[in-house]
């Protein structure tokens, strides 16, 4: 029975057979026009003569070396035009790196952008193969064909030839062994990097280390270090990964078992893990890519502090950089293995986790036993009299524990240790009690990551995130106390953002525990994920792509319930796959027979010449001029000159068919003719049609039923293919309810902004930063077609708030000023409507701050009902609102009050109070309004802050929130107003409104003018500087009329309060006799329009 690899026996059948280029070329190959006279006057001379005249290359004249620079198109025929054009240039600077027209530093360029369009290019990897093929058969100059197949063998470490080209290019290879010298040697190392079984190309191009060694056929050298300081150099080959690495170290250090141990990246920016599939050489050149200028500016810098050096040369230089060798996954921490070599290198972790990141709560008994352990494995026994050999105490016990007393202090204790507890015991044995020692830590074994709490709870926000075998735990990073442990069955999902350093850990409803939602900010986010998914596989959906069924979020799985969609994926039978095909048929069918297209005229050029519709020619001719040529620019056939303006054309092709039924129409059926049986599914002139399609699917279904029906069987049709690209984007758009969930809302008023076009032709949700009253904020994934109560619930979920809880909303703010978005409001138009804010208020940069939109979350209407204080969640949002009030004076205080406010709120930020020295600034500015900062003196603060020692955070809260309840009005929400209509009232007032009604107050202060309940307002109006509101009876009526710049936001509150009030009242048991005017008694607004953005607001404001 043979062991050789299906690879393997592969190779062996091919090099009995030859395959010449020749077949390939007649295959595949473009058509080359003759051009002897050079470009110009061929040019002249193609345009001139007609197409019958037109003479072409032969075929093998294309695979022979060529004295000319420049090529009228790429060899192989591409589907994307701009790959044609980079095919192009390639081949330029190839001919010019391979006559030795460039310094080295401009070759080295040359190799490494050649090799980097190929790994992001799929299309251009034959390409480039091609061309030194062709450039390097039949090339008279030896110099010329050594920089060809340089190039050759850097590319077959970075990516292999397309599978058409494999076999012509192995065989080209075989051939060329006949060569001599140093060109024979890069044939085989080319012919045995054939073989390779990696199954992922390179990501990055090679490093100048890497081009430097392959000049002379070499690898390059890589140091690993170990933890106690130790280093081991092995040989790594381009295609070797981190895995690789670990077998060849383990090898030479006779590591038997190699289970969780990984290699690490070291350097200024913290501690990296490597992937074991990732490439080492592709680290290098990262390193490469972050140090260029400091490499130039350090380059006569010694080499004995770098990780890399080219095998039998001289060592270079890499910076901070270095890979370290250590454990990773403790799956049995408690258990000691038994192969020696192991030990010491958990012995050596050990040490480092004790000394130097001090991870466990070490006391000085315990730290002075391990450090006795410790001094016997180093110095052995103990010497009388030698005690400089614990002069250095860092070594020996951590930087805590080592600042309690003076280092001379330390030395007598240090050797009094290792006396009693090493005297006597071998190297291995000490190791053995050290660990065991140490594992008796419930840390031990525990990865700790610097983390930042995204919530609401009394210990603080900052901590220490654990993640073991077991689960994850929250650590206190002063005495390493763990406040709080989830084993992974107790976690349902995790979240990584994409935009923001967020991880969200969601655990299980069924938990008793009332923190259902964990949100943390750390740099680390994907290295805890990564971590936790290699101890629970289970919990590892994040990685996977976001087309996943299994991944659904919670908007997405309340759509797929709505609409009743299959959750799962269905295995797909051929039954399927023919009906599917007859529904597309089917679809075509009627719209043929209901007269919706005519036939396609072929007249060439770009513009639009026909259109799929049936259209007259006055219609056709207006088409033309909006529509320009967009299709064809997004495609890539005419240059664009950058992303912005990519992004503006698809933002203007949007916006004129949502103006216009029949273009929007026309344009889903041009698109689905465009994404229909591509030859070439994975190209990129396909994705990009098919990303358009996604986004319009997104943003505005077709209105016509017949089209709709039809582009529903195309995506189907399309979604069944879970490889390509081109199904992932139909599943996108069909499954993920671009098109499906739009049509249940209503019509999108604004075309997508920029961020909203990116994130969908990305197949991503689009995200949002939602602030709070705190200063924080949550970074969210929502729809496109999302609304305002949709994403309320959301941020509900998110931060922990009881599912009941109601009277929240989310504002809008630019500024000072807010406006709270309607519930039914799709949030992706008010993104858009920021963005043409933004553009239309652009101005040249003067230094100046800008004011930005954001959304905020707050409390919307405070209701006693709706107030659930209980809720530590809510009361932590009430707190900071109050505060927020506080601070922008719209909250009547007297100076006792000011005072006592700021008192507690030193207790609860300061803790308690420990002396005359303590600065009360801060705690004041962050309490009250500037007006009342010159007020309210220290001294006064610190007196009463002296009477609240040992008051807990939680009760000082409690206890500001009750005074803040002195104020009859305290859950009101207060407005600056100003009245002309009575001269018995000041001018300027302040307006509230609670549930009780609308009052008018003396302006700062808690003198109340007058109140109007709800039943009593018949009628409100809003302009953008004043309001009107009619109250009164049928019978009798009055007027007021107030000046505010804030008119819609009161009559937005006015209309929802009325609205909850009137509700209510029958079930408080309200007065019987009903209201004093008609049945319907709730105020009615007489603006037959909705309210006015914020970005409208502004404007009108500032004109």
């Amino acid at each position: 029975m043979s062991l050789k690899t299906p690879k393997l026996r592969f190779h062996e059948r091919m090099e009995s057979f030859t395959f010449d280029m020749i077949e390939f070329a007649e295959k595949y190959f473009n058509n080359h026009e003759k051009s002897p006279e050079g470009t110009i006057i061929s040019t002249l001379k193609r345009r001139s003569s007609s197409s019958s005249s037109i003479e072409y290359l032969p075929k093998y004249e294309l695979l022979t070396f060529s004295r000319a620079s420049v090529i009228p198109t790429s060899h192989i025929h591409m589907n994307d035009p701009e790959n044609v054009s980079i095919a192009c240039n390639n081949f330029r600077d190839l001919c010019k790196y391979s006559r030795g027209e460039m310094k080295p530093e401009q070759e080295a360029a040359v190799i490494q952008s050649i090799i980097a369009y190929g790994i992001e290019r799929e299309e251009l990897r034959s390409e480039i193969y091609v061309q030194c093929m062709r450039q390097a058969t039949n090339n008279p100059s030896v110099e010329s064909l050594e920089r060809i197949w340089l190039l050759l063998c850097l590319c077959i470490v970075a990516f292999q030839p397309g599978k058409n080209l494999y076999k012509y290019f192995y065989s080209f290879l075989q051939k060329s062994l006949k060569l001599e010298g140093k060109l024979n040697q890069y044939v085989q190392w080319c012919l045995d990097n054939c073989r390779n079984n990696k199954g992922t190309t390179r990501r990055l191009p090679p490093s100048l280390v890497e081009i430097a060694a392959m000049k002379k056929l070499g690898t390059i050298v890589c140091r690993l270090f170990f933890l106690d300081g130790r280093t081991k150099a092995i040989d790594v080959h381009p295609r070797d990964t981190a895995g690789d690495a670990i077998r060849k170290l383990a090898e030479r250090l006779g590591l038997a078992n190699i289970d969780g141990w990984s290699i690490y990246v070291s350097g200024g920016d913290g501690e990296k893990h490597v992937k074991s599939h990732e490439y080492l050489y592709d680290i290098i050149s990262s390193w490469e890519k972050k140090q260029s200028k400091s490499l130039l500016s350090s380059s006569s810098s010694s080499g004995s502090h770098g990780t890399l050096s080219r095998k039998n040369s001289q060592t270079t230089s890499s910076g901070d950089n270095r890979f370290v060798f250590r454990k990773r996954l403790f799956r049995n921490p408690r258990e000691i293995p038994s192969d020696p070599v192991e030990v010491n290198l958990l012995y050596a972790q050990a040490v480092h986790s004790v000394v130097r990141s001090d991870d466990y709560p070490i006391n000085e008994k315990v730290a002075l036993q391990l450090a006795g352990l410790q001094a016997q494995v180093s110095l052995g026994d103990p010497q009388p009299g030698k005690t400089e050999f614990y002069a250095d105490i860092h070594s020996y016990l951590p930087q805590r524990i080592a600042q309690s007393q003076k280092s001379s202090d330390w030395v007598p204790v240090l050797a009094k240790a290792h006396q009693q507890y090493g005297t006597g015991k071998t190297d291995i044995l000490a190791k053995v009690w050290y660990l065991t020692c140490v594992m008796q830590f419930p840390l031990y074994g525990t990865t700790m990551f610097n983390v930042s709490y995204r919530g609401y709870w009394s210990y603080g926000n900052t901590l220490i995130l654990g993640v073991n075998c077991d689960g994850i735990a929250m650590i206190k990073p002063d005495d390493k106390v763990i406040l709080n442990e989830y084993r992974y069955c107790e976690i349902e999902s995790i979240f990584l953002d994409p935009s923001d350093n967020f991880i969200t850990f969601n655990l299980l409803r069924t938990l008793p525990d009332p923190h259902k939602c964990f949100v943390f900010e750390t740099k680390e986010k994907e290295e805890i994920g990564f971590l936790i998914a290699s101890y629970s596989p289970v919990l590892a959906t994040w990685i996977r792509d976001v087309d996943s069924n299994k991944k659904v979020t919670y908007l997405r799985k309340l759509s797929f319930k709505i609409l009743k969609l299959p959750l799962q994926i269905k295995h797909i039978t051929s039954e399927d796959r023919v009906r599917l095909y007859y529904n597309i048929v089917h679809g075509r069918r009627q719209i043929i027979d209901n007269d919706l297209l005519r036939k396609p005229v072929d007249q060439g050029g770009n513009f639009i010449v026909s259109t799929l519709r049936k259209l007259n020619k006055q219609k056709l001719d207006k088409l033309r001029q909006d529509y320009g040529e967009n299709t064809e620019t997004y495609k890539g056939e005419i240059k664009i000159t950058s992303d912005d303006q990519q992004l503006a054309m698809i933002q203007g092709l949007l916006e004129q068919c949502m103006k216009n039924n029949l273009l929007l129409n026309e344009t889903y059926l041009q698109l689905a003719k465009q994404t229909n049986d591509h030859p070439d599914a994975n190209s990129r002139v396909n994705l990009r049609h098919w990303s358009l399609l996604t986004l319009f699917c997104s943003v505005i279904p077709p209105t016509d039923k017949l089209i709709r029906k039809y582009l529903r069987a195309h995506l189907q049709r399309c979604a069944i293919d879970y490889i390509t690209e081109e199904g992932k984007y139909a599943r996108y758009a069909e499954r993920v309810l671009c098109l499906l969930k739009a049509l249940n809302n209503r019509r999108r008023q604004w075309p997508p902004s920029k961020q909203e076009v990116l994130c969908t032709i990305n197949r991503r949700p689009i995200y949002a930063r939602f602030h709070f009253m705190d200063g924080q904020f949550h970074s969210l994934e929502f729809d496109a077609s999302a609304t305002a109560s949709e994403v309320l619930e959301l941020i509900k979920q998110k931060i922990g708030l009881k599912e009941g809880a109601k009277g929240y909303a989310i504002y809008e703010m630019l500024g000072a000023t807010e406006r709270c978005v309607n519930k039914e409001e799709v949030l992706a138009d008010v993104m858009s409507r920021w963005e043409r804010y933004r553009q239309a208020t652009a101005a040249p940069s003067t230094g100046a701050p800008h004011s930005h939109h954001i959304f905020l979350f707050k409390k919307h209407l405070l209701l006693d009902t709706w107030i659930d204080l209980t809720d530590p969640v809510e009361k932590e949002l009430l707190y900071f609102q109050v505060l927020y009030s506080l601070r922008a004076d719209k909250f009547p205080v007297t100076h006792t009050e000011a005072v006592m406010l700021c008192a507690l709120r030193a207790q609860i930020e300061l803790g308690n109070f420990s002396g005359l020295g303590m600065d009360y600034a801060e705690v004041i500015e962050h309490t009250l309004s500037p007006r009342l900062l010159t007020a309210v003196t220290h001294d006064s603060v610190a007196m009463q802050h002296q009477s609240l020692f040992n008051m807990d955070p939680q009760a000082a809260k409690e206890s500001f929130l009750t005074l803040i309840k002195s104020f009859p009005l305290h859950r009101a929400t207060i407005f600056d107003v100003t009245q002309s209509f009575t001269s018995n009232w000041p001018k300027v007032l302040w307006l509230a409104l609670d549930e009780a009604g609308v009052h008018l107050l003396e302006h700062r202060s808690r003198n109340v003018l007058c109140t109007y309940e709800y039943n009593y307002i018949l009628n409100y109006s809003a302009s953008i500087t004043a309001l009107m509101i009619i109250t009164g009876s049928k019978r009798k009526q009055s007027k007021v009329i107030l000046n505010t710049t804030q008119a819609f936001m009161i009559a937005t509150l006015i209309k929802d309060y009325s609205e909850v009030v009137l509700k209510l009242e029958p079930q408080r048991g309200g007065n019987s006799a009903g209201p004093p005017f008609g049945e319907d008694h709730r105020p009615h607004s007489l603006m037959d329009t909705s309210v006015t953005s914020l970005s409208d607001v502004i404007n009108m404001l500032d004109s």
